[in-house]
């Protein structure tokens, strides 16, 4: 079932106060973050500042929203190839930097990375040229005025927007990119390092570009480019450890407690009037399938940390003995 265009937010959604809440757009709870309006009265006063008019804030403030609406389809692109690919989105959050779109989990195929990040800059790209052509059709460039300007300033914005993004400078689009790339040829980890180590030369490369050239925002977004980077290395560097305990655990399993029942004996009926229950009773109707394989009895343990543990004296504790699949 295809989720309505829009909906208003649930209570679940309004929990975070620190945030106003566009609402659910395609199922998406939208929002815009209370820093946002930092850079609202950042825009006001230098605009009052250069222009001493009114009507010159006005206009930077409308234009600043709309350019902030062509980073919110930006996100909105990464989301709906994201769900293409099975994968939801739990929020999106407009910042003083941008956008976040944050995903339910991160795409483990190279390629469906690659289609989810470049995704947004596309998006971009596809408004520079829809603008283009609008205004070159209608002859809005040819006449000048507020008009003429607004259409070439959203469409050098959206330019900026999507050639910025795909600097590789992770876990920007362009760092994902470029760790899509690196996974098909050095594995998830190793092209994780890789990627974490570009983005943070470039954030700093971005920092002091900011610092010198008077950039506040490009101060900013070097350091979220900076701990962003870490905090990603760390979460793969997690995952890639916890898939190694889980690989050798069940290697362990196979080891020591995946017995031989080519008879097909119910093992229920030797161990007692508990077990003869089944395992619907004790762990739902999920246990109740048992294994597919016939010929073996599997049985829940609690597995010790390592395999050097495992001993005569040191079994782990049986929890329920499952069954053969009929």
């Amino acid at each position: 079932m295809n989720p309505p265009l829009f909906a208003k937010p649930t209570a679940t959604d309004r929990r975070d106060r620190w945030s106003w809440h566009l609402g659910r757009i395609l199922g998406i709870p939208t929002r815009i973050h209370a820093s946002f309006a930092l850079v609202l009265v950042w825009i006001g006063i230098s605009t009052w500042s250069a222009a001493h008019s009114s009507a010159a804030v006005l206009f930077g403030l409308a234009f600043s929203l709309a350019v902030f609406a062509c980073v919110l389809l930006h996100e909105f692109g990464h989301a709906l190839v994201a769900r293409r690919f099975g994968i939801e989105t739990r929020r999106i959050t407009l910042l003083p930097i941008g956008g976040v779109a944050e995903l339910e989990r991160s795409p483990e195929d190279p390629r469906a990375e690659m289609w989810i990040a470049g995704a947004g800059p596309a998006v971009n790209f596809a408004i520079a040229a829809a603008l283009g052509l609008v205004g070159a059709a209608t002859g809005i460039f040819a006449g000048g005025g507020l008009l003429a300007v607004v259409f070439q300033g959203l469409v050098w914005a959206n330019l900026m927007l999507a050639l910025f993004n795909l600097v590789p400078a992770f876990p920007m689009d362009g760092g994902r990119v470029f760790r899509a790339w690196a996974t098909s040829r050095y594995g998830r980890v190793r092209a994780t390092e890789l990627a974490a180590k570009l983005g943070r030369w470039l954030a700093v490369g971005f920092g002091v570009w900011g610092l010198f050239g008077g950039n506040p925002v490009l101060v900013l977004v070097a350091a979220f480019v900076w701990f962003a980077a870490g905090r990603e290395l760390a979460a793969a560097r997690r995952l890639a450890a916890f898939e190694g305990q889980r690989q050798a655990r069940a290697q362990w399993i196979d080891a020591h407690y995946r017995r031989p029942n080519p008879q097909g004996v119910d093992p229920r009926a030797a161990h007692g009037p508990r077990a003869a229950h089944g395992p619907r009773a004790a762990h739902g109707p999920r246990a109740a399938h048992g294994p597919r394989d016939p010929r073996y009895v599997d049985v829940h343990f609690q597995a010790p940390r390592s395999s050097a543990s495992a001993s005569a004296t040191s079994r782990p504790r049986v929890v329920q003995l499952w069954p053969p699949h009929r």
